[in-house]
This record gives C-alpha cells, structure tokens and sequence, in this order.
C-alpha cells in the first residue's frame, strides 16, 4: 500500500510538472539550465549563478533532477519569489528546444548528455574542480572525451588555471572553446551588503576564533584537511588559553578524540547562508588544510575553497595549503592570505605569528577581504559568464 501510495504521489507530481512545463510554453526559450541541485539554498554558489543567468538572460529557464525538488522550489521560491515560473522539474519527456543548453559539473553534463543530443541541442558546461573531474584519472578523461567530442558540443567555461592548461596540454579542447573565467559564483553581492562590523581580538572581545568551514566527504575529512584542523587546534590550545575553535559543515564531533578541551570546540551541523553574516564577523581566521588527490586519486579543490572566500568576504584572513600552486597571479602569501603547508608544525607556527600580531593579521584581513571583493565580484563572475554564454546563443 505504501509502495502504491508513493507511486501515485510521483504520478500526480509528474502530470503537475508537465501541466506547468505545458501552460509556461517557454516563450522563445534561449537557454536550458539543466541541474541536480538547484535549487537547493544550501548550496549558494550555484543559486547565485543560476539566477544570474535568470536575470540577465531573455528566455532562460532550469531544469532541475534534484530528488527533493518540491520542498526545494518551495523554499527558494519564498527567497526569489520572481522566478517562479522558471524553474522546473527535470523530466526527459520534455520538447522544448532552446538556443543552448548549459550545465554545471562534469558528472551533470555526462549525465544529461543523452538527453541533450536526443534534442539535438547545441549545450555549453561549466568544468569545476569536482563532480568527477580529477587530473589524469582514466574515468574522468572519457568523459570529457565523450563530452568534448559531442557534434552539439559548443564551449566549456573553466575556473581555474590548472583545469584550462589540463584541457590544452592533453588536447581534449581546442582553444577556441575554452573560456577561462577564475573562481567561482558566490554571492559576493549578499555577502557585502549583509556581512556585520567586524569583532576584534583584544578589542572588543577577548578569545582568538579560529573556523573551519567544509563539508565531510571522509570519515575524518581528510580531503579537507578537518584531521589536521583538530590536531593544530589541540596543540595550540595547550599553548594558548583563549583560543576557540569552530567548525561548520556535517561533522559531530564523535570523529576525534578531543579530551580535556573539548568546550573550546564548538560543532554548528550544516548551515544557510544567512547564518554565516555574523558568524563570520567574529572569526579572526578560516582554517583550510585541504590536499589535493585525497579524496580519490587526481580529485582536487578549487583555490580557495567557497568557503574561504565566503568568510574572506567577510574580512576572516584565509590560512590556506596550496600544494598545486593554484594562487600565482591572483593572491600574494604575507599579504592577503596565509599560506600553510599541510603539516601541524607550519600550521601552528603561522598561526601563532599572527596570533601574537593581531594588528598585523586584520591588516592582513582587510587587503584579502579587497582582492577577494574584487576578483569574486558580479562583474567579473556573473556577467562574464552571461556574455559568453549570450556570444555562444548568437552564433549556434
């Protein structure tokens, strides 16, 4: 019965999705985002990069395959009441034809490549650091290979140096295609005009906050660095008595064994992006000891994290490893991030250089928090995209 009632609530929510696909008639649709995501407010940067394509694109709708899609697009629907009738289930009967199709993630556009050469629509992805992409993984180049290889296929947006130089030395892309636009879409807008006056140490109040902000992949995290987080953090806090420590993202705190400090740690589960306007504003340092090839071999992260750059927005100095060397030309080590090897010794070294010159560390801060503004900032993420995105549309 429970099995008969389930098939009957998806039955009535998939003749409600087309009705609506139906009465909404795209009126001269130019581009399909299709998503597994979105448009799930917890993970804000494609929120933010989706809705400015919605925003600045004529005739742009999404298509969303994500399983829990109507309590979604309830919840988004409340925050960005105006796209409404833009955004939309995934469901591969569809027969609407757009100029282009765009995705987000190698593991989506191999995913929905079925489905867009069925159409025989023209589509464009954007290659991320994750969703299987890894460097000099078998897998992984297939299915560029199959991707790239696509007659429809008709440019990638890549967001990190390291990714464009991959595509060109291993001949998967001809240059042509490639359309380099570093970083990542993150709120920047929202998080500058919501962020709090800044909370100093010695100032107006009197510990030393240290976050660390990922989600958990491994059991200790250890692609993003949490088990060498902890481990800094215990030694720091036998030599200082005012150090606290925070940690945001799916840990519990039953990962490690944290002993007669414990109460110095504070676990906060997973959080909105509302959350963080004042939990930032008391950070003096985001923590992010992540290593590249961790996760699985040749996965890596893009540089800075989200994360980083979220709280960077928010004036936290990033204390950062970068063991592929992804910072040249964007940040300068000493004076707008901190940069750490991932080893508890240089860790707690670089932390406490800056813990014993709190004016030099919000110094720091402040010049991060400007280049991080400036390189993350809609002009030179959303709209670059959205011109190369509209230039794609008028020449396919």
């Amino acid at each position: 019965m429970l099995r008969r009632n389930s098939l009957l609530v998806y039955l009535t929510l998939l003749i409600q999705e087309l009705v609506q696909q139906s009465i909404a008639s795209f009126n001269k649709p130019n581009l399909f985002v299709f998503d597994d995501t979105f448009p799930c407010l917890m993970s804000p940067f494609r929120v933010n990069e989706i809705n400015g394509y919605l925003s600045n694109i004529s005739g742009t709708y999404t298509f969303s395959s994500n399983s829990g899609f109507v309590e979604h697009k309830r919840e988004y629907i409340k925050k960005y009441p105006k796209f409404k009738n833009k955004i939309f289930r995934f469901i591969t009967l569809f027969k609407f034809r757009p100029k282009l199709i765009y995705v987000i993630f190698l593991h989506n556009t191999y995913r929905f490549l079925s489905t867009i050469e069925k159409s025989k629509t023209p589509f464009a992805f954007e290659l991320y650091p994750g969703g299987e992409f890894k460097l000099n993984d078998q897998e992984s180049d297939r299915k560029l290979m199959t991707i790239l290889s696509s007659k429809y296929f008709k440019g990638v947006i890549t967001t990190q140096d390291i990714t464009t130089k991959y595509l060109l030395n291993n001949k998967l892309c001809p240059r042509k295609k490639i359309h380099y636009v570093y970083g990542g879409s993150v709120p920047t807008d929202e998080y500058i005009m919501n962020s709090k006056c800044k909370v100093k140490y010695m100032v107006n109040k009197k510990t030393f906050d240290i976050c660390f902000v990922a989600h958990k992949n491994m059991p200790l995290g250890e692609d993003k660095g949490f088990d060498l987080f902890v481990k800094s953090a215990l030694k720091l806090a036998e030599i200082y008595s005012d150090l606290q420590f925070h940690i945001v993202g799916n840990f519990s705190g039953k990962e490690v064994y944290l002993g007669k400090v414990k109460r110095r740690f504070k676990f906060y589960g997973l959080q909105k992006t509302e959350f963080f306007y004042e939990f930032y504003s008391k950070m003096d340092m985001i923590l992010s000891p992540n290593r590249p090839f961790t996760l699985s071999p040749g996965a890596f992260d893009g540089f800075p994290t989200g994360c980083c750059v979220e709280a960077a927005l928010c004036g936290v100095a990033m204390v950062v490893t970068d063991e592929l060397g992804m910072r040249v030309g964007k940040y300068i080590p000493g004076k707008n991030i901190i940069i750490i090897k991932p080893n508890i010794d240089d860790i707690v070294a670089k932390i406490s250089k800056y813990y014993r010159n709190p004016n030099k560390l919000y110094k720091l801060s402040l010049l991060g928090q400007t280049n991080i503004s400036k390189l993350y900032s809609t002009e030179n993420q959303i709209l670059k995209k959205v011109n190369i995105l509209r230039e794609i549309i008028a020449n396919v």
